[in-house]
């Protein structure tokens, strides 16, 4: 989708208004939390990128578009959970926690068929020497 009027302006709103405010606005216009703008970023691309949007505006949008959480930032290249994990100002890891949990086949390149740990290949053995 692309963000047209009449839908909000929720790009600018993500970071200047309070969550409950972002969850009106996504029950009256659900499809705003899949608007694309100019650069291919969904909304929350923007909110996981930034450092002034709440936890909670992020778990709202997340909630919004499931799809969403699996779609990697075509600024950074980043999915929404390393973003989040990157701009967080505290230290809490729970948002980006749950938005790893949301999909965690984007990580599952780290477990074997069986659901083991995968053993260090020699090549990267040699990377840190």
């Amino acid at each position: 989708y692309v963000l047209y009027q009449p839908y909000p302006p929720i790009y600018h709103m993500l970071k200047s208004h309070p969550a409950a405010q972002i969850h009106q606005m996504l029950q009256k216009f659900p499809e705003i939390s899949q608007a694309v703008d100019s650069n291919g970023r969904i909304p929350l691309h923007h909110a996981t990128a930034s450092t002034s949007v709440c936890d909670r505006t992020v778990d709202l949008l997340s909630e919004a578009n499931r799809i969403g959480v699996s779609r990697v930032d075509p600024v950074t290249g980043l999915y929404p959970f390393m973003l989040a994990s990157t701009s967080r100002i505290n230290d809490d890891v729970g948002i980006t926690f749950k938005l790893l949990v949301a999909d965690p086949s984007l990580v599952g390149g780290a477990l074997d068929s069986e659901g083991k740990k995968r053993k260090r290949s020699a090549s990267m053995d040699d990377k840190e020497e």
